[in-house]
């Protein structure tokens, strides 16, 4: 993970901001290196928490998600499928409405 950590921020920061509104308690950050989560509806706050993190040893992402999956809904879109349906439908309908080409039913 280590080589791709810069990018993480890169790629968190417009994240969050898109989803922050999505959920009325606001984008939750959760981390399988470590136990630390935030939920918060400023992209900054979040931001902070990847801050202060680094990606050192080992990790158990087995128990990690297995965690969070049992509260979160999984989505089944195709890995090479539409990126905006696997990020936002589970807080947008209309994302998950689309078929995987960008189309609408």
């Amino acid at each position: 993970m280590q080589p791709y950590w810069p990018h993480l921020k890169e790629l968190l920061e417009p994240l969050t901001y898109l989803v922050k509104d999505g959920d009325p308690d606001g984008a939750e950050l959760h981390f399988t290196i470590s136990t630390n989560s935030v939920q918060s509806k400023k992209s900054k706050e979040l931001i902070t928490l990847v801050d202060h993190h680094q990606p050192m040893g080992d990790t158990d992402i087995e128990h990690r998600l297995g965690n969070l999956l049992q509260m979160d809904i999984v989505d089944t879109e195709d890995h090479q499928g539409n990126v905006w349906k696997m990020l936002l439908g589970a807080i947008d309908q209309t994302f998950d409405e689309e078929d995987s080409d960008g189309e609408g039913d």
